[in-house]
């Protein structure tokens, strides 16, 4: 939760953090905007709404994540 915060207050102060993770909860939590890299390739860069909105019944950026990944696979 410390890191939660401290990012959140460091980005209302201005400043630019960049995040590479593969724990899509805390992102869902702390992101402004959220890209999706899979195989090397930045497939889709959005606010998380935008990101959600990519996929049929999304319950989490988890969802999302698979359902664009394995688009890519087919």
């Amino acid at each position: 939760r410390f890191v939660k915060t401290f990012l959140k207050e460091k980005t209302q102060e201005g400043l630019t953090v960049f995040m590479s993770t593969h724990s899509l909860s805390v992102i869902e939590d702390v992101a402004d905007r959220i890209g999706i890299i899979y195989g090397g390739k930045l497939l889709h860069i959005g606010t998380l709404g935008e990101i959600l909105a990519l996929a049929e019944n999304p319950g989490s950026l988890e969802d999302v994540f698979l359902q664009i990944t394995r688009e890519q696979e087919a």
